[in-house]
């Protein structure tokens, strides 16, 4: 992957797909360095690692309609309550299946409106901070771009086996769902590309009317290196889910 311009990004912070509202961000990790220097040290500085954290700083242009910045990340939404997922996708491919993306279970501490000047356009920043899960570096399994109007399958991908002491975590950004169908999503896994044998990890709750969001994980050893998505769209008039599901492994 060759050096890329900021463009098409995607960022989806719970059920929000925020990217079109977003101008710029800075997403951190950082790790606290103890310091354990003695009087025998041998003039050096002595240091461990303490805590991981991570967190997401993004500004952006501020919209008040229903269902979009405001009501969804503002004081009446995911501000200082809901524990969310929270998945950038930095590759210029805004989130295409098989891209990597940056994902996290988070806490939006941060929500800032109602400034500006004559004239300009009114924005918005708000800060969200890992809640006692890693950042996990992973990899899109379905795309939200692609609406689904009936039951499939996502492409199965080489992501690895899972260690003891590891987890497979699944974030699942249901972004836009209409025709009131029942809609659920699975991961599954194989120790082969054509999964004939293909293994349940991980199940979804049911969505049929509402949008949402979840984070899961299921902890290792697990031996199978091949994952993928299937999801399953009944009932209703006229289904159509867009959802963004990405997949990674890290030490839990």
């Amino acid at each position: 992957m060759a050096v890329q311009a900021v463009l098409n990004q995607q960022i989806v912070l719970a059920d929000f797909d925020a990217s079109c509202r977003i101008t710029d961000y800075t997403g951190s990790v950082d790790v606290d360095a103890k310091e354990t220097t003695t009087v025998c040290s041998t003039g050096w500085a002595e240091y461990i690692a303490g805590l991981k954290r991570w967190q997401l700083d993004v500004n952006g242009f501020v919209d008040f309609d229903a269902a979009n910045v405001d009501a969804k990340l503002g004081v009446s939404g995911a501000l200082g309550g809901s524990i969310i997922p929270v998945t950038v996708c930095p590759t210029a491919n805004g989130g295409a299946d098989g891209e990597i993306a940056f994902t996290g279970r988070g806490l939006e501490t941060q929500y800032q409106i109602l400034s500006g000047a004559p004239g300009e356009i009114a924005p918005f920043s708000l800060t969200a901070m890992g809640l006692s899960q890693p950042l996990v570096r992973g990899t899109v399994l379905s795309q939200s771009a692609t609406a689904r109007t009936a039951t499939g399958t996502g492409t199965g991908r080489l992501l690895g086996a899972v260690a003891a002491g590891q987890s497979m975590f699944l974030a699942l950004h249901v972004v836009a769902i209409s025709g009131a169908p029942t809609f659920t999503v699975v991961l599954e896994s194989d120790d082969n590309a054509g999964f004939t044998t293909p293994t349940t990890r991980l199940t979804s709750a049911s969505y049929s009317a509402a949008t949402g969001s979840e984070w899961q994980s299921v902890a290792g050893a697990i031996t199978d290196t091949y994952w993928r998505v299937k999801w399953t769209v009944t009932g209703g008039t006229g289904p159509s889910v867009s959802f963004l599901a990405v997949a990674g492994i890290a030490t839990a």
